[in-house]
């Protein structure tokens, strides 16, 4: 089994947006600060799914469809998340 194209790196960027939910959940911040940090996970998230799509597209684990179709699938799952 393979590290993929990126080599599990991608996986820092999950490990990050679950420390600062971590954080959110400690109140310690001003409401502008905490919005500013909702934005950066919304980002984060796109950003995962993103790196991860093209880590399975480049690993030849996805074609340039099924790529297609997954990336679409994946980023309408972090849009659903963010809107609950």
């Amino acid at each position: 089994m393979s590290g993929g194209f990126f080599e599990y790196r991608q996986h820092c960027i999950s490990n990050i947006i679950d420390d600062m939910e971590k954080l959110l959940l400690s109140g310690n911040f001003p409401f502008e600060i905490e919005g500013e940090i909702k934005d950066c996970i919304s980002l984060l998230r796109k950003s995962y799914v993103y790196v991860q799509r093209i880590d399975w597209f480049l690993s030849a684990d996805d074609g340039y469809e099924t790529f297609l179709v997954r990336l679409k699938e994946d980023l309408a799952k972090v849009k659903r998340l963010e809107e609950i």
